[in-house]
């Protein structure tokens, strides 16, 4: 009977180059089924250049023995890790220092590489407990490390990658810092008087050098938003001189950040006395670089010059007032006062409907009746309810100078705000909503003259304003939407296909127009302040334009079936659309595909069609977007060619194809083969090429290759 021998455990070191390899390659020969490797930047010109390590990766995948391995990928190592990807799964992971390798059995660990040269040092070891572990840690980097295609296809496209990570090493920290500030060209920070002091005590060299480089006009400077008091004033007066420009505010966010137009550098700790931080934040994502940009640009507009900020400590003037009054009767006469003697104009933001109607009751109409006589544009917000509309209408006609705006529900709140003059506010706590008399249902109240605190809540009130515009702007679309269905509804059949499609195209806008209105209630609750970013708006904006489109198509439709369709006809150089067209689906090309897209025209000079702009611009770019959807690498290529007084417009992709099942009805209504859309694109594009007395066709590509969409224009005659 045969018997097997297991190997007494063991952990050794191997000195010279011979030992060193011999056991290095042994552990190699041993491994049965996978082995997984962690390795540095130098490891791939090792293993593909010292050629008994190549062979016994050759005779890995000979034997289908499955290596798994990670390599940080550098310009230097790129065409070693090419070769490399032969025969091992390869990922890629920033600043990985050693070489480790784990198989069922055994753990080799060699000295620093130093390209294709042997080892002369290794260390082995067979005990189990060692390798799960050694194991363990190699599967918590698998998982973060990134494939190496992709990273091998951001160095030969000189992508810079993305990345955000929190450090908590001191020592890593500043090198971090230090070398941002050497390759800076600007820099933002927004920090308190430990940051400044971190800075006198670790930067002051490199914030000179960016200094001499901003008078040999290299840098754009370095803006520090701070508040100014007497504690740091010879601190900030030292960086002045130096040549920083500094900006003064009151009320500092709860972190202290920096950007340097390429990575956020931020902190919730407040480095009191200079002391470093053990948390940082760094990154180099898009969306965090605009938001905090954001943030400090705004801050710097309400910020005060430092030497106006110097000027006052050094004459002790006073700073701006903030009064809290808690006798409510006090406050709402405060508040009257304030805003009959307006000049200018008055916004005003009620808590609840119920507040709106407190207030007329109480003879607030007649305020405000005093401030439209002084001059002043009156703005009102109004959370709305059932009622809120016909109180809304008899108000109006009795005040039609005065702007009002009926605020969605979701963004009521316990605060009614009285701005005037953009110099003054006043704040009151709503206590009971229920009582008839707002002198029973007001709490605190506060007032301030503060520029700072007022700036903001303009900011959020006008943020509030447009977004209010922006409802209305939904609503209405929302019942141009209504009177399509019920126009398609007394033409066609196919009514419960489209309210399906429809549905979901309205569920994915209306989504984020909700999220971002309860974020806005939520900002607000219990704060005395918040912000709406320009991201948000724009996206309120971008989905209710999403709406508006919809029902456009609808209508478009509607227009063609009852040859009501008018056309805005005009001179346009073909050449230049298909160039704008492509400039501009571009940025529909998702990142994770590959596809180009090439113009080629085949006309010596302009060629020149009499076409309505915007609906041709509506068939170039539903072509394109088509073929962007169904094509996942490759090129799209569009040719324009003129022909027999026609102008031939040809867009060929190498995706999927057309699907046989919707070919036959390619240009019916409501015909798509994607999760998203109406299936209304084509079926516009061709009735739009039609009523300018053109053709449009597709086919699928010969190779079996992607499709070619075709259409045609009459050329425009030559005088």
């Amino acid at each position: 009977m045969e018997s097997s021998i297991i190997p007494p455990e063991r952990t050794e070191v191997y000195y010279g180059q011979e030992d060193a390899m011999k056991i290095l390659l042994q552990a190699m020969a041993n491994v049965k089924k996978e082995a997984v490797v962690c390795s540095d930047a130098n490891s791939p010109a090792f293993s593909m250049g010292v050629e008994p390590v190549k062979k016994g990766f050759i005779d890995f995948k000979k034997r289908g023995v499955k290596i798994r391995q990670i390599v940080e990928i550098t310009k230097d190592n790129l065409e070693y890790c090419k070769e490399f990807m032969n025969y091992v799964e390869l990922r890629h992971m920033d600043n990985v220092k050693g070489n480790m390798a784990v198989s069922e059995t055994e753990y080799v660990a060699t000295a620093v590489l130093e390209g294709a040269v042997p080892v002369t040092q290794t260390i082995y070891s067979n005990v189990k407990a060692f390798l799960e572990q050694q194991r363990y840690f190699f599967e918590n980097l698998w998982s973060k490390a990134i494939p190496a295609e992709q990273k091998i296809r951001e160095i030969e496209e000189g992508i810079e990658p993305t990345y955000t990570i929190v450090l908590d090493s001191p020592e890593e920290i500043l090198g971090r810092i230090r070398k941002r500030m050497q390759n800076s060209t600007e820099l933002m920070v927004c920090a308190g008087v430990g940051g400044l002091e971190f800075v006198y005590r670790n930067l002051l060299d490199e914030y000179r050098q960016a200094f001499k480089m901003q008078k040999e006009g290299k840098h754009k400077g370095i803006r520090w938003i701070i508040p100014v008091n007497g504690e740091n004033l010879a601190l900030v007066k030292l960086f002045v001189n130096e040549g920083l420009q500094i900006r003064h505010i009151k009320d500092m966010p709860p972190l202290n950040f920096a950007i340097d137009g390429k990575v956020l550098h931020a902190t919730i700790e407040s480095m009191e006395g200079g002391k470093m931080t053990g948390n940082f934040l760094i990154s180099s994502e898009p969306p965090y670089l605009y938001y905090f940009k954001s943030i400090f640009e705004e801050l710097w507009k309400q910020g005060m010059d430092v030497q106006d900020r110097i000027l006052e400590l050094e004459k002790g003037i006073e700073p701006a007032n903030v009064e809290i009054i808690s006798n409510p009767k006090e406050s709402i006469k405060r508040a009257w006062d304030l805003i009959r003697s307006a000049k200018q104009d008055v916004m005003v933001m009620l808590s609840s409907p119920t507040a709106f109607r407190r207030q007329l009751a109480m003879g607030g109409l007649e305020v405000i009746q005093q401030a439209v006589k002084n001059g002043a544009k009156v703005k009102l917000l109004i959370p709305s309810d059932r009622d809120v509309a016909q109180t809304l209408c008899q108000v109006k006609s009795a005040l039609p100078q005065a702007e009002f705006r009926a605020m969605d529900a979701s963004l009521t709140t316990s605060i009614t705000i009285v701005l005037v003059d953009r110099k003054e506010c006043m704040f009151f706590e709503l206590k009971d909503d229920s009582a008839t008399d707002s002198r029973r249902a007001v709490g605190l109240a506060l007032y301030s003259d503060s520029k700072s605190i007022v700036s903001s809540y303009i900011s959020i009130l006008d943020a509030i304003w447009k977004q209010s515009e922006l409802n209305e702007q939904i609503r209405q679309a929302n019942e141009k939407l209504e009177d399509a269905y019920r126009q398609l509804e007394e033409h066609e059949k196919v009514q419960k296909e489209f309210i399906n499609i429809a549905a979901h195209e309205l569920r994915t806008p209306v989504q984020p127009l909700l999220g971002i209105s309860e974020l806005l209630q939520q900002s607000m609750d219990g704060k005395d302040k918040a912000e709406i970013t320009k991201d948000e708006l724009e996206m309120l904006v971008r989905n209710a334009k999403r709406l508006e489109r919809l029902s456009s198509d609808i209508l478009e439709v509607s227009r063609i079936e009852s040859k009501s369709l008018t056309l805005n006809k005009e001179r346009v150089n073909l050449n230049e659309k298909i160039r704008n067209v492509i400039k501009d689906v571009k940025s529909f090309i998702p990142n994770n595909k590959h596809v180009e897209i090439v113009f080629d025209s085949k006309a010596t000079s302009p060629t020149v069609v009499e076409a309505d702009k915007s609906r041709l611009f509506g068939v170039l770019s539903n072509i394109l977007k088509n073929a962007i959807k169904f094509t996942d690498e490759g090129t799209i290529r569009i040719t324009l060619e003129e022909r027999d007084g026609q102008a031939i417009v040809c867009v060929r992709d190498t995706g999927r194809g057309i699907d046989p099942e919707i070919f036959p009805k390619l240009f019916a209504k409501f015909v798509t083969k994607s999760e998203q859309g109406t299936g209304l694109g084509l079926y516009l594009s061709k009735g739009f090429i039609e009523a300018h007395g053109g053709g449009i066709w597709a086919e699928n590509n010969k190779d079996r290759k992607g499709a070619t969409f075709t259409f045609t224009l009459p050329l425009t005659q030559h005088n």
